[in-house]
């Protein structure tokens, strides 16, 4: 059940995933009392919307929050979805009363070319397989999952290509969302797991100081998996 004038926590994935992705923390969510829902990006899972740069994404998930949820919103948004939640919370007039960044890009030139190009070629299963081992030891990887997304990967290969050429170059990262967290006026926290091997948890010092900073030892890529009981408390709190 929802607290009375609780938040309604809006998941945002990232990249090459999907809403499912979100299934242990809304769980967790609801335990504490906090209403949650996921929306698949466009060019993931199962949208027909089209958009392939983080703005457009954004104004697509305003129109769908927009019939979807009444009340204050949460923000949380996990690696190229923190890209979005930024560019939602500072151009679009939703009620956002806080966000939080899971693994954010946008805070640094670094990100994994081989977790990137492995999941974009998507030709064989071995290498699907050894781009999501660079999540961490949380990451699914049984071979009718990675079979399974392997397919979906590739059928939406040049969507993907696109959303991808949108924040990141041949050198690194060219979205920066600093100065924007900057000058949001409502909370904001960033948790980066500590082994993360696709997103340098450094990055989370170029953050404003504004900023709260969550630190997760032993946590890699999806720390909202290797630890859904330590970010229940963190998301909720």
């Amino acid at each position: 059940a929802r607290r009375p004038g609780g938040l309604t926590a809006v998941l945002i994935h990232g990249l090459f995933a999907d809403a499912s992705a979100w299934v242990t923390t809304a769980r967790a969510l609801a335990r504490a009392g906090v209403d949650a829902v996921a929306f698949d990006l466009p060019g993931h899972g199962r949208t027909t919307a089209r958009a392939t740069t983080p703005d457009a994404v954004a104004a697509l998930l305003a129109e769908a929050i927009a019939r979807t949820v009444a009340g204050p919103i949460h923000l949380v948004a996990h690696s190229y979805g923190a890209v979005v939640a930024v560019a939602l919370a500072e151009t679009h007039d939703l009620d956002i009363e806080r966000v939080s960044l899971i693994a954010p890009a946008g805070l640094g030139r670094e990100i994994s070319a081989a977790f990137l190009g492995d999941m974009l070629a998507a030709e064989i299963d071995a290498g699907v397989a050894a781009a999501l081992a660079l999540l961490g030891k949380a990451a699914k990887t049984s071979p009718a999952f990675v079979s399974e997304l392997r397919r979906r990967l590739a059928e939406r290969r040049d969507e993907l290509r696109a959303m991808v050429a949108a924040i990141a170059a041949a050198d690194g990262q060219a979205a920066d969302i600093a100065p924007a967290l900057a000058r949001l006026a409502c909370p904001v926290r960033i948790v980066f797991g500590r082994d993360d091997a696709v997103i340098p948890w450094q990055h989370a010092l170029a953050a404003p100081p504004s900023v709260a900073l969550h630190l997760v030892p032993g946590a890699g890529h999806m720390p909202h998996w290797s630890d859904p009981a330590l970010l229940e408390r963190i998301l909720a709190g």
